[in-house]
């Protein structure tokens, strides 16, 4: 698909919406008592034979970029004894939350994010995977990945992940251009980029990912296709392309950003599609709305086959239902009940220290809930819904035409002028229509009216 069709569809994608990694969307959450989640976990540790997924949050960064959206922090001022304190908090969580799962402790997929993981030494990552190693057991193929900063990325490090059995690196990398990176307070030259790409492939990972950021302040098109141009030629296994969400007023660390350098959104639209045009060129297929995968990568091959899945984390192949969170501010999506640990590390070390889940904030689904988050992820995963399909997976869904004929009568607009299809059968986005499915979700969201501000927008 060519830039300038891309640049077409994107007009009618001019608002703020979720980005649909929750349904309802995380700003919903209300303060929800700990024992809500343990009664999720007893629920869900019926069903002992399905696998579960699992995120670790490691919060701590050597700096804390300008630009940066998560729960990130630097470590308290003792040192490596904050990297102590903080594993022996997550060693108390992993027990408590094992204990109320009983026999259901088989693991798919575990993914570190952060922060900055590889703030940890090699002993250290080590040492917090062991937490989940004696507490679980792990599927054929599971998934073992980590984000890194490639700027103080250690050879070490990488070693050990590799004898522990992590096979999946995602480097964060932006935007290679300097001028940009001073803009956003981060430091990242292109050779330790080139570097930490290097040495995963040394070691042997089976993919590594590196995520890019477009609508940054002083991005233009020259520089930042320059960027795309050097990590093409590193050759990663996927890429990410999201859009800058500049929302100082729930990230007061964006306030540091001079607003007058953010791109207007012409150039910003324009930093989208040529980026997208450059990527599939040179043979990255288009994976849901912002990654982007090779032919043969399992995201590539799982799409074509409609089997791909999404959560907290993103895209992914796995299919576990159920993800749990373990550490600050991590979130665990369970049994139907979304649960926020307290984001406070204080307040975290504390509920663990006297046994409690750490538990502040979450939401528990309704049926109709349920409903509407598996319909809205087949449509960001596989930018299809077969009704039929549908209604064999959840009965209470049928007649879906019927059910939800007021989010279809929304969707007429777009149908009208060529970027879906549907009928009594079935919704499908148009091939280049693609970039609006964040507002084909919009349609079946039943709280999308309140808050918009608190989302990004769509391009």
């Amino acid at each position: 698909m060519r830039a300038a069709e891309i640049i077409q569809t994107l007009k009618r994608a001019d608002r703020p919406a979720p980005r649909y990694t929750s349904y309802p969307p995380a700003n919903h959450f209300y303060d929800l008592e700990p024992e809500r989640y343990e009664w999720a976990l007893a629920r869900a540790s019926a069903d002992a034979e399905t696998p579960l997924s699992a995120y670790a949050h490691l919060p701590f960064c050597h700096r804390i970029c300008d630009y940066c959206g998560c729960h990130s922090m630097l470590a308290p001022s003792k040192g490596r004894g904050a990297v102590d304190d903080y594993l022996n908090a997550m060693a108390r969580e992993v027990a408590l939350v094992a204990a109320r799962l009983g026999p259901r402790r088989q693991l798919s997929q575990l993914q570190w994010g952060g922060g900055t993981p590889n703030f940890l030494s090699a002993s250290e990552m080590v040492r917090c995977f062991r937490l989940f190693d004696d507490a679980f057991t792990w599927t054929t193929g599971a998934e073992r990945g980590v984000e890194m900063d490639p700027s103080v990325l250690k050879a070490d490090q990488l070693q050990a992940l590799k004898e522990i059995g992590f096979n999946r690196l995602s480097f964060g990398v932006q935007d290679l251009d300097e001028e940009v990176q001073r803009l956003i307070g981060r430091h990242q030259s292109p050779a330790k980029t080139r570097r930490a790409v290097e040495l995963a492939r040394a070691y042997g990972f089976e993919s590594v990912h590196l995520d890019l950021v477009y609508g940054l302040p002083g991005q233009t098109r020259q520089r930042l296709l320059a960027t795309l141009r050097e990590v093409i030629a590193l050759g990663p296994d996927r890429l990410s392309l999201f859009g800058f969400a500049y929302l100082p007023q729930l990230r007061p660390l964006q306030r540091q950003i001079d607003a007058s350098r953010l791109p207007d959104p012409e150039t910003r639209a324009a930093l989208y599609a040529e980026s997208v045009e450059l990527l599939t060129t040179h043979g990255y297929e288009r994976i849901g709305m912002d990654h982007f995968a090779r032919p043969d990568d399992a995201l590539s091959v799982a799409q074509r086959a409609r089997q791909l899945h999404r959560n907290f984390q993103g895209y992914t192949v796995q299919a576990s239902p159920d993800m749990i969170g373990f550490g600050v501010s991590a979130i665990s999506d369970i049994a139907g009940c979304y649960a926020q640990n307290a984001k406070d590390l204080e307040a975290y070390y504390a509920r663990v220290a006297a046994d409690t889940l750490p538990i502040v904030r979450g939401f528990e689904l309704s049926a109709e809930d349920r409903l509407r988050r598996a319909l809205i992820t087949e449509l960001m995963c596989n930018l299809r819904l077969d009704f039929a399909e549908f209604e064999a997976r959840f009965p209470a869904a049928a007649p879906f035409a019927a059910r939800y004929g007021e989010p279809l009568a929304r969707l007429a607009a777009l149908r009208d002028e060529g970027y879906l299809t549907y009928d009594d059968r079935h919704i499908e986005m148009a091939p280049h229509a693609w970039p609006l499915v964040r507002l084909v979700g919009l349609a079946f969201d039943e709280y999308a009216a309140q808050d918009a501000s608190r989302y990004s927008q769509i391009v």
